[in-house]
């Protein structure tokens, strides 16, 4: 979770208890406990009598609890990982923390909660629990324990956290309130979730131990049969795409998302054709062939003749078709412009170090040289926005071209970050450019100024974000 949004929480969280008090603070120690997590449903009250208090949903005892008040003094209250605040969309609160909370008379919170829809959105919100769990569990943010936590304390909490959410979900089959059908597809797919982290927990926790590894597997197998009877491509992207990763990740030789070179490839793919059928070994290949199309690895020419003929799928295989093209442009470009070919983002188009510097001759160049993983680079993006307003309309370019190898990730940087679409590249083989190796340009950030008659400065370590930057940069100008 960013900081925005964890800041956004603590905003909602001082307004919402301003019911409680007038222009008072009180603290509200969240303790942190290295157990089973116990997720509680928390939200400010009144009841009729205009008494205020803190209301929550206990999930381990299925039932709403309240968290009362002595002398306008809020009891300390031990909030298990992780919390739900109610609110449009809730937000997680971390153990651990210490919240001081500014009391106002202003209270205006966007649900308001009567004793009469209590039931109502009891339901609901198992419901809405239901489907952010699911949430939580795909993004790794649940966890059961520290991790100095025994082997048998683990696998104790492991059954506790399986009787925990069959024990939500025999409460939401059973609550009243509960009739909309489109869920029961969501309490499938809890289940099968349940059923595969229960498996994969277990199983990690017991590594340094004697068992028989056979017996989880078989599990996997089981569960395996029915993934390969998904005759729809609508059922895997509603949510069973998890239940296949999980399977394919504890099958597969390698996780696919962590496959580095063609051999981690080529025995995933053949295992993949072994092991899968149907829709399910479909959405698998695809996967592979993501991977290799993201991270640019390599592969012989017949694998792409393999993976068409293996997918029946008409929708993948369009979209791996593109990739293909792509890959091909890729290869054509690298061919024609050498080893220092890059792929523009602004109009798709292939070009070369060489030609970019030339369009621009007679202007001062900066080349910045980065990527969406390095942390520093991301860190300089405000002060290079600082300067290409600064020196907007003068003879001055700002052109940006990243190492990435996962052009996924150079992409989605680039939308996340707001970076300027116009002389944006990607090297298209970063590892052998010849402009990189000419230039010692060995890590990154590192920033290169072209001068108007052509001379190349490398400022090295030198960044936007340092004073002397800019400094280098006028005295460059003013030649």
């Amino acid at each position: 979770m960013s900081y925005k949004y964890i800041s956004l929480l603590f905003s909602l969280l001082f307004v919402a208890v301003s019911f409680f008090s007038c222009k008072t603070k009180h603290n509200i120690l969240i303790e942190k406990k290295p157990i089973l997590f116990k997720p509680i449903y928390v939200t400010a009250k009144v009841d009729n009598k205009n008494n205020h208090y803190l209301s929550y949903f206990d999930i381990e005892t299925l039932s709403w609890k309240n968290l009362e008040f002595d002398n306008g003094d809020p009891k300390t209250i031990s909030l298990y990982y992780p919390t739900f605040f109610i609110n449009y969309d809730p937000y997680l609160i971390f153990p651990g923390d210490s919240i001081d909370v500014d009391l106002i008379d202003d209270f205006q919170f966007g649900i308001k909660y009567t004793n009469s829809i209590e039931h109502q959105r009891e339901s609901e919100f198992l419901k809405y629990f239901l489907k952010k769990w699911l949430q939580f569990e795909q993004n790794g943010k649940i966890r059961l324990t520290d991790k100095g936590s025994s082997i048998s304390n683990r696998t104790s909490e492991l059954s506790k956290v399986h009787e925990t959410k069959m024990k939500l979900l025999d409460s939401l089959l059973r609550s009243a309130a509960f009739k909309d059908s489109s869920y029961s597809r969501l309490v499938y797919l809890f289940y099968e979730s349940e059923l595969l982290n229960n498996i994969t927990s277990t199983y990690e926790a017991s590594k340094n131990i004697l068992i028989d590894e056979g017996s989880f597997f078989q599990k996997y197998r089981e569960l395996l049969q029915r993934i390969n009877r998904i005759t729809s491509v609508d059922e895997i992207h509603l949510g069973l795409f998890y239940s296949l990763d999980k399977i394919a990740d504890a099958l597969l030789p390698k996780k696919v998302n962590l496959i580095q070179s063609k051999s981690d490839f080529e025995v995933c793919f053949r295992e993949t054709i072994k092991l899968f059928t149907g829709v399910s070994r479909d959405y698998i290949l695809t996967k592979l062939m993501l991977v290799i199309y993201n991270k640019k690895i390599s592969i012989n020419k017949s694998y792409w003749k393999q993976y068409f003929k293996n997918c029946k799928t008409k929708l993948y295989k369009k979209i791996a078709n593109e990739w293909l093209k792509e890959d091909e442009l890729y290869a054509a470009g690298i061919k024609v412009n050498g080893l220092n070919a890059m792929f523009s983002y602004a109009d798709s188009s292939i070009t070369s170090i060489e030609s970019v510097l030339s369009k621009y001759s007679g202007k001062t160049i900066v080349l910045d040289f980065w990527a969406s993983w390095c942390i520093p680079c991301i860190k300089e993006i405000p002060s290079e926005k600082y300067l290409r307003e600064t020196y907007k309309g003068k003879e001055i370019v700002f052109i940006k071209i990243s190492t990435d190898k996962d052009f996924a990730s150079w992409r989605s940087s680039i939308l996340k970050n707001l970076i300027s679409f116009e002389d944006n590249f990607v090297l298209l083989d970063s590892r052998n450019s010849k402009f990189l190796r000419d230039n010692k340009i060995d890590r990154i950030p590192n920033y290169i100024i072209v001068e108007s008659s052509g001379k190349i400065v490398n400022l090295d370590s030198l960044r936007p974000s340092d004073p002397r930057f800019r400094e280098v940069l006028d005295s460059i100008i003013a030649k």
